[in-house]
């Protein structure tokens, strides 16, 4: 029986710390391992994109704020327009 995975060299680290290590092999697949399991991914360059993107998306959702999202409403001295701040944000400068 002979196999059908394309035979490759040996993956690249690209990047390696406590927990994960991220690889890259010749073929272009990425090898994701984590440290702890042992447990390795091997994943195409897109969907290793997809999967960095959900889990970017994932950690600013369960991440808790800093400050409540709040706004303030100053409701007008005459005839005008209602001012809305949101505290935190800064106006570019020029």
């Amino acid at each position: 029986m002979s196999d059908s995975k394309p035979a490759c060299g040996p993956p690249v680290d690209v990047v390696k710390t406590d927990g994960v290590r991220v690889a890259r092999c010749p073929c272009g697949t990425l090898h994701v391992t984590f440290q702890r399991t042992g447990v390795t991914m091997q994943l195409s360059a897109e969907y290793f994109n997809e999967v960095v993107q959900a889990l970017s998306l994932s950690k600013t959702i369960l991440e808790p704020q800093d400050e409540p999202n709040v706004r303030v409403i100053h409701a007008p001295v005459s005839r005008g327009f209602v001012t809305i701040e949101t505290p935190g944000f800064k106006k570019p400068s020029n």
